[in-house]
């Protein structure tokens, strides 16, 4: 009999604990379910997933934003969330009316109408984004951090803690003519060439270099370009095409992938002077990083 009372009462707890974790709150990333680091402005998806099943009672954000920190202020209205220079700014998802207005504005569910609600979501790529929107010359390699919390109307919470990291984009830039303007190539010869010389960088480490030679150009020119690639087409794959070294001058592909720096030397197009008929010569730059961020940039040679 004692044993059928204890069976029955083991069942019974049994029953009710795994009701209780059915119950509990939870916080999830479905892109990222170990919560592994997030590479800002890569192209994932940092939406997470709040649930409640007894009903969402609060939930807050806490951002590590580290010398960033006092710009989430314009977007708090609780002062005691306010961030400082030692103390993180903290978002309140549904009692702070303006951080309610900040998300909503960007689509996301948010302000007391989320109270008593049992789900809902965030995307949190998007809310440092908008934070950080106007800083133009963020430093590279900075870390960020999202500290979640998520409280039920039983009073039951979890928190979950979201990394972030930054890499600057890759860039391209023109030492001997920094605004990319159009060269006049009646002004030069082979003997005196102009601006040639291209820096490329990209801290996420080069993965994808292109020279694009865009249509219009002059045929005698796209005839050379096109003689001298593999596949006889306008394009210079920097990495795959073993005859962009030889044929152009340019670094060879051991140089060039996964640095974080190269430079690329269009003087050919100098000695290629006498043969161009009169026309607009447009090369297009694309690099792509290790981290799928990528930028472009445009040469333009006039005969």
């Amino acid at each position: 009999m004692k044993r059928l009372l204890l069976f029955a009462l083991s069942a019974v707890l049994l029953v009710a604990c795994n009701k209780t974790d059915q119950e509990a709150p939870s916080i999830a990333w479905p892109a990222n379910p170990k919560f592994a680091v997030f590479e800002l402005g890569a192209g994932g998806d940092a939406t997470i997933s709040l649930n409640a099943p007894a009903k969402i009672e609060s939930a807050t954000l806490a951002l590590g934003l580290g010398d960033y920190s006092m710009l989430a202020n314009n977007y708090i209205s609780i002062a005691s969330n306010q961030g400082t220079s030692n103390k993180a700014p903290v978002f309140d998802i549904v009692d702070d009316s303006k951080v309610a207005l900040f998300l909503t504005g960007s689509g996301m569910a948010a302000g007391t109408a989320l109270r008593g609600q049992t789900m809902s979501s965030l995307n949190l790529e998007a809310i440092l984004t908008a934070i950080l929107a106007n800083q133009q010359t963020m430093p590279n390699d900075i870390n960020f951090t999202v500290d979640i919390k998520l409280t039920d109307a039983s009073g039951r919470s979890v928190a979950k803690l979201a990394k972030f990291h930054y890499t600057v984009p890759p860039a391209v830039s023109w030492g001997d003519n920094p605004d990319f303007a159009v060269v006049d190539l009646n002004s030069y010869s082979p003997a005196k060439p102009g601006p040639s010389s291209i820096n490329v960088s990209a801290p996420g480490k080069i993965q994808d270099l292109k020279v694009k030679l865009e249509f219009g150009a002059a045929p005698e020119l796209e005839k050379y370009i096109s003689n001298r690639t593999t596949d006889k087409g306008l394009v210079i794959d920097l990495i795959n095409d073993p005859l962009a070294e030889d044929s152009f001058k340019f670094p060879s592909p051991k140089v060039i992938s996964g640095k974080t720096a190269v430079k690329l030397d269009f003087s050919f197009i100098y000695g290629l002077i006498p043969d161009l008929s009169a026309s607009t010569n447009v090369f297009t730059v694309e690099v792509v990083d290790g981290n799928g961020k990528s930028c472009s940039a445009q040469l333009k040679f006039k005969k």
